[in-house]
């Protein structure tokens, strides 16, 4: 079963927020920074728990190229 999708403005705010939070911190540490990979994980979680999954997908995909390239 689906969670519901939660359009609660307080929670759409702070999707927008993360979103660009990830933005400045791609621009100005680096897609594959620490602190990046934190925000995407942080987006991620927070998409889900708004019921938006699908929207976190990309983002999932994303994190895994960037944390497959760690050891390399």
């Amino acid at each position: 079963m689906e969670a519901p999708v939660v359009d609660d403005a307080r929670l759409v705010d702070q999707v927008r927020a993360c979103r660009e939070a990830v933005t400045a911190s791609r621009e100005v540490l680096g897609e594959e920074h620490p602190e990046t990979l934190a925000s995407v994980k942080n987006l991620i979680s927070l998409l889900e728990a708004t019921g938006r999954p699908e929207d976190a997908e990309p983002l999932r995909e994303w994190l895994r190229r960037a944390e497959s390239r760690e050891g390399e």
